[in-house]
């Protein structure tokens, strides 16, 4: 089975505002990435899956009007700190992540683990299904989730790979070889 991982164009958002599962629109910049993605992408898939978050779905639809939306692609739940700039967020709660983003939720939100253990159960799905080409639209931590997972690797050590805006990855599994990483791209516009 062939995989291709892709994030969404810029989101229409300022800078330093946290908006993990906030739904907001896409930037200026999307037919641009739209554009790009279609180009660099094969033409057809068996299944494409996407995060049902707006910036996802718009880019899915230009693979597939009939893609799977799935919760488990949403990027990390910032409970109450979505929407908020990073500086607004209290001391008394920010720096208990910032020391340990992984394990430590947000207010009402989730860890990076818990993200983690849900892309991965999504993962191990994709392992019992029959596809031969498949596409994921989805967000920065939720790729490198994915890796973590396929390289198997330490949660920490996913923020030393970039994932830009204008992302590709492509991965291959079968059950004789498991995982495979065949190519990250980033060709951020």
């Amino acid at each position: 089975m062939e995989i291709h991982l892709i994030r969404h164009s810029p989101p229409d958002i300022g800078k330093g505002i946290c908006y993990g599962q906030l739904d907001v629109d896409v930037n200026h910049l999307y037919h641009q990435y739209a554009n790009a993605y279609t180009e660099k992408l094969p033409k057809e898939f068996d299944v494409v899956y996407s995060s049902p978050l707006k910036r996802c779905k718009l880019l899915a639809l230009n693979f597939d009007v009939n893609f799977v939306e799935d919760k488990n692609l949403m990027e990390l739940n910032f409970g109450s700190w979505e929407g908020k700039g990073w500086q607004e967020i209290p001391a008394s709660e920010i720096t208990p992540w910032y020391v340990d983003y992984v394990n430590t939720a947000p207010t009402n939100g989730e860890s990076y683990q818990m993200m983690f253990e849900r892309v991965r159960d999504f993962m191990k799905t994709l392992e019992t299904m029959e596809h031969k080409k498949i596409l994921l639209v989805t967000h920065a931590g939720v790729l490198r989730s994915v890796l973590a997972y396929v390289l198997e690797i330490q949660l920490k050590k996913t923020f030393q790979i970039a994932v830009d805006f204008g992302v590709h990855i492509r991965l291959h599994y079968s059950k004789e070889m498991g995982w495979r990483l065949d190519e990250i791209s980033n060709d951020e516009k």
